[in-house]
């Protein structure tokens, strides 16, 4: 979720930031990022970042999905990571997938309804694009 009250992951200068979108929340454009370094995700203020953000609201990114049944999204696709919670029958924008050697998938997400992202595991990559 955009804000400074939140779990925070780690990105240290010189780290390459995969930036996908951007949400003005409190007159600040937070940049949803995906850190190549660690494979942490999260919302950075967009001041930080070296490069211009890209066009795209956070609530246009991948592709629209809905939540079936409630389920953890974690700052990094393992299941000790930080958590935040896609609901049932929330709104989600399914970015891309990390596959794993036994066939199944971390799809990483925004939540339209509450501002959450993460990763959400399941079966098969979803036919989403790798981070």
């Amino acid at each position: 979720m955009p804000g400074t009250h939140c779990n925070r992951g780690e990105a240290r200068p010189g780290q390459v930031l995969a930036e996908v979108c951007v949400i003005p929340v409190d007159g600040i454009r937070w940049a949803l990022v995906h850190n190549r370094a660690n494979g942490h995700t999260g919302f950075i203020n967009a001041l930080r970042l070296k490069h211009a953000d890209p066009p795209t609201h956070c609530n246009d990114v991948g592709r629209f999905g809905i939540v079936a049944e409630n389920g953890p999204l974690h700052q990094c696709p393992e299941d000790f990571c930080n958590r935040g919670e896609a609901t049932n029958l929330h709104h989600l924008r399914l970015i891309c997938h990390i596959g794993r050697s036994d066939g199944t998938a971390w799809v990483w997400m925004f939540n339209r309804t509450n501002h959450h992202e993460g990763f959400y595991h399941v079966s098969g990559s979803a036919g989403l694009p790798v981070c």
